[in-house]
């Protein structure tokens, strides 16, 4: 029995050792009954949040109690705010935030809008203090550089950033400044990417630090994604080739990438980019598939399997998200009310050129395939009544069935749209049928393709059974 006390003794203690207690107390106002959430990003690749504590607001205050391992950035959902400070392990800290103000019906409807971020005022001293005055002088210096980068001036720009922020005894706020500094490295003219990449790779990998992912993005999209030559043909054919050990090699000994998990990294990363360009890849969903199990570090194979798990939902065979949305006059539309007939999204921004160039080719599809044919386009914005009646007047035709329709926050992420214009094509049954396909190029030849077929299965059915199926 002692030695039970003992090792349950032992085990709370190590874990007191690794994960100490926080609180975040404050004050906001007009938000008396309010749930609020206390969250972290899980990562900087997907844009994942985790709730690290739950929070009724009573007479204008909060109290949020959670465990904390590691300094992180926290953030509360405050409507049209988000409040963004730092966390320390153990620290007990009192925040004041902006008021509470709840999204107006244009933000509401609107899938892209994005609440103000601001950092509350504290009681006491706190490291998100240092954090936002260094990234004040931060950007300053970068945007110095941003147009005409010059390699004396980036230099000197380092050296008065030591200056005015010497080194101190927090490795967070350390990683940080060294994180944030290689952005500006990256301005060099002609060696940035290698000096960039020599110097990251040399950095531990922080991922709940949000320079380091900030840093990990502008370096891969500035150097990995730039590639010329032997090392662009090499990277083709190992992905090609669905060769991971090539992949790894050309990482390590091409660019002497030493560490394993910056590697992977780099890995998950490209599949992430190939995967969400201008075509949507069937391909790149099975090398996720292929390639998951070579991935050894927890995280990034679990980062893997969380992008296939929210790519799966939008792969051929899979069933479409049954939405209800509402259409220039308020009334609701339900997908599955398009039962029996092809259903072609048009995810859309009137403000963007392709997507308002393609909603004539769009009418003209529905117009000729009508028989077979519905058209939602999905409007991703907030319209004016009279910019709803030009568009109904000018692509919502009469002889082709054409829907005008408003997106709602959910859809986006159930169908995981991250470009617009984005085009998925259903079948009967509303299930994804074409997924990877550019509109005006393919798609024409592709659905004369499948009603072909169509008309080849219906002519293999019994003949009681063929007036149904076409319905």
């Amino acid at each position: 029995m002692r030695r039970f006390v003992f090792i349950f003794l032992w085990l709370c203690c190590s874990l007191n050792v690794f994960a100490s207690q926080c609180v975040v107390t404050g004050v906001v106002k007009n938000a008396d009954g309010k749930t609020l959430l206390l969250k972290t990003q899980k990562d900087g690749i997907l844009m994942r949040d985790s709730v690290l504590a739950v929070s009724v607001v009573q007479n204008d205050t909060f109290r949020f109690e959670f465990q904390l391992n590691e300094t992180r950035c926290l953030f509360v959902d405050l409507g049209t705010n988000i409040a963004q400070f730092y966390v320390e392990p153990n620290e007990k800290i009192e925040i004041q935030v902006p008021n509470f103000q709840p999204l107006n019906e244009a933000q509401k409807r609107n899938p892209f809008f994005q609440p103000l971020q601001v950092s509350p005022h504290f009681k006491q001293p706190n490291i998100t203090e240092k954090i936002v005055d260094f990234d004040e002088a931060f950007d300053f210096y970068y945007s110095k550089n941003a147009f005409s980068p010059d390699t004396n001036h980036i230099n000197l720009y380092l050296r008065q950033l030591d200056s005015i922020f010497p080194k101190t005894e927090n490795q967070f706020f350390e990683q940080y400044k060294a994180f944030q500094k290689i952005q500006l490295v990256n301005l060099y003219q002609k060696t940035s990417p290698d000096v960039a990449v020599s110097k990251l790779k040399k950095l531990p990998m922080a991922f709940e630090n949000p320079a380091f992912w900030e840093t990990f993005n502008t370096v891969f999209n500035a150097f990995f994604t730039s590639f010329t030559g032997e090392e662009q043909q090499y990277i083709d054919r190992a992905i090609f080739e669905q060769n991971y050990e090539a992949m790894d090699a050309i990482l390590q000994f091409r660019f002497e990438i030493d560490d394993k998990n910056f590697r992977e990294l780099i890995v998950v990363k490209s599949l992430y980019d190939l995967y969400f360009s201008n075509e949507r890849s069937a391909f790149v969903f099975k090398l996720m598939n292929l390639w998951l199990p070579k991935i050894e570090s927890n995280f990034c194979h679990q980062l893997l399997q969380d992008m296939i798990d929210l790519t799966k939902k939008v792969q051929i065979g899979e069933n479409a998200y049954d939405f209800s949305l509402p259409n220039e006059k308020g009334e609701t539309i339900k997908l599955s009310s398009f039962l029996g007939k092809y259903v072609l999204l048009n995810f859309c921004d009137t403000k963007i050129t392709l997507a308002n160039k393609n909603l004539s080719i769009l009418k003209r599809f529905a117009e000729l395939y009508g028989k077979d044919l519905v058209v939602l386009n999905i409007f991703t914005e907030e319209l004016t009544e009279a910019q709803k009646s030009n568009l109904n007047k000018v692509f919502v035709s009469k002889k082709g069935n054409v829907k005008m329709l408003f997106a709602e926050k959910d859809i986006l992420l159930s169908y995981d749209v991250k470009n617009l214009p984005t085009y998925y094509l259903l079948d009967r049954k509303n299930r994804f049928l074409l997924t990877d396909f550019l509109l005006e190029e393919r798609f024409e030849e592709l659905f004369v393709d499948i009603l072909r077929k169509g008309e080849i299965e219906k002519s293999k059915l019994p003949k009681e059974g063929v007036d149904e199926w076409w319905k």
